[in-house]
């Protein structure tokens, strides 16, 4: 019931309340490998990195074999800077769930992050090939044909990117400085206009 309680709450976007809830379950069931899962995801979504490292690494520790466990774990280490434990989690999930678009995608965003950007942007093209619909895996593989100078390749996809998330400020600021290199300032200018908008909302 406890467990059904701070789901809901997640749901309704409440997420101190259900970390609340989720600790208080924990206080009566220290091992309940679902209640920590629960705690990691809320405390990451908080910031709260270190904590949410600690719950779900003692969720995969008492589960190894889940595949969402691992999957959430690899991305707080990854938040964390934790670069190598994280691509250990994000492995782990892969061999538990084989062919998880989301493991795939982690795994791309990962490259991504450690600078790896042709590993990148193979990784996230065959996400974006899979599921046309994943918003992070194009703008993280725009990002990647932005670094490695491919300009009117990145602005397809970071185009296709808004149009999955329109709110994504960092997709619309990346298209102003692509315009930029293209010598398009007008169209710059309201790519950048439109990534103010979108950081003050």
């Amino acid at each position: 019931e406890r467990l059904a309680r701070a789901l809901d709450l997640v749901r309704d976007g409440r997420l101190e309340e259900a970390a609340r809830v989720y600790r208080g379950l924990l206080a009566d069931h220290p091992d309940h490998p679902r209640a920590l899962a629960g705690l990691g995801h809320v405390l990451r979504s908080l910031g709260e990195l270190e904590p949410a490292i600690e719950a779900l690494g003692a969720a995969a520790r008492i589960e190894p074999g889940v595949a969402e466990v691992h999957l959430a774990l690899g991305r707080a280490l990854a938040d964390a800077g934790r670069f190598d434990e994280a691509e250990e989690h994000l492995r782990a999930a892969q061999r538990a769930a084989p062919g998880d678009v989301e493991v795939r995608a982690a795994l791309g965003i990962l490259a991504f992050r450690r600078g790896l950007y042709e590993q990148a942007e193979a990784a996230l093209g065959a996400v974006c090939a899979r599921d046309p619909s994943h918003a992070a895996a194009h703008l993280y593989r725009g990002e990647a044909l932005n670094r490695l100078g491919r300009v009117d390749e990145a602005l397809d996809v970071l185009l296709r990117a808004v149009d999955l998330d329109p709110a994504n400020a960092r997709a619309y600021q990346t298209m102003g400085m692509l315009y930029d290199k293209k010598g398009l300032p007008e169209q710059a200018a309201e790519m950048y206009r439109r990534a103010r908008e979108r950081s003050r909302s």
